[in-house]
């Protein structure tokens, strides 16, 4: 908004989406070099990532045509992982704060992963682990709660009115992004093929990672896939008003 004054509304969108595209190429790059030295494999995960609009699973892509508070979050996001890679957990809580200013789903998964990394990396006894989310709820704070306090309010109101109930889907997505049956086979079959090739590359550099990045690697991407299916196949059966409470794993 204060940007359109000095150029107009569609200028300044324009400017927030390059800089965010800039900065989402820039994170890519340095987490596939973080994982794999080869700057060849960098820039092919670059074109991967610029195109993936358009095979996204579920209507939710890494990447998108335009600049939405979604994307947004995605920046910080990648450079968190990043970050946890060269493992500067604190900078990596610090980011994950950032992205809850412009997603909040996005900030706290991004530090739920990175908790139940340390707890199964350190321990519950370790310092780290306690530090780290005390730094996040205090940078987030402006954000977490004023939503936990909306939150408490409509749980306590016996009947929602229609504008509370839009206020809870537009912050937790609408569950209907999320049906496995409305999708296409042809997004299934990209998706897979997609899939293969990120497993094909894990298995020809792992053997170029060292065992604790590997271990950190595994986690995160065993984590993901299984927080996604608990949000996504299982809302084939369970209810639209439990499923937006589900959303979080999403």
């Amino acid at each position: 908004a204060q940007l359109s004054r000095f150029g107009g509304l569609e200028n300044a969108f324009f400017a927030v989406h390059l800089v965010e595209r800039i900065l989402l190429v820039l994170g890519i790059y340095l987490l596939s070099r973080a994982l794999n030295p080869s700057s060849l494999a960098a820039f092919l995960s670059i074109v991967v990532a610029i195109f993936s609009f358009q095979w996204n699973l579920g209507g939710n892509p890494f990447v998108a045509p335009v600049t939405i508070p979604h994307t947004l979050a995605i920046v910080p996001a990648v450079f968190a992982f990043y970050l946890s890679l060269r493992q500067s957990f604190l900078a990596t809580t610090v980011l994950a704060a950032v992205a809850t200013y412009f997603h909040t789903l996005i900030g706290l998964e991004v530090m739920l992963l990175l908790a139940g990394y340390l707890l199964v990396r350190n321990g519950i006894r370790s310092k780290l682990l306690w530090v780290a989310p005390a730094l996040y709820a205090l940078v987030a704070a402006p954000v977490l709660v004023p939503v936990a306090l909306a939150q408490l309010q409509s749980a306590q109101t016996a009947t929602l009115s229609a504008a509370e109930y839009i206020s809870i889907v537009g912050q937790l997505r609408g569950p209907w992004h999320y049906f496995p049956s409305s999708w296409s086979v042809a997004s299934y079959v990209t998706f897979l093929v997609y899939l293969l090739g990120g497993a094909l590359s894990a298995f020809f550099i792992r053997a170029k990672l060292d065992r604790d990045k590997s271990k950190q690697l595994m986690f995160f991407i065993g984590m993901v896939f299984a927080l996604c299916v608990i949000g996504t196949v299982f809302v084939e059966w369970i209810p639209s008003s439990v499923v937006l409470k589900l959303q979080f794993f999403r």
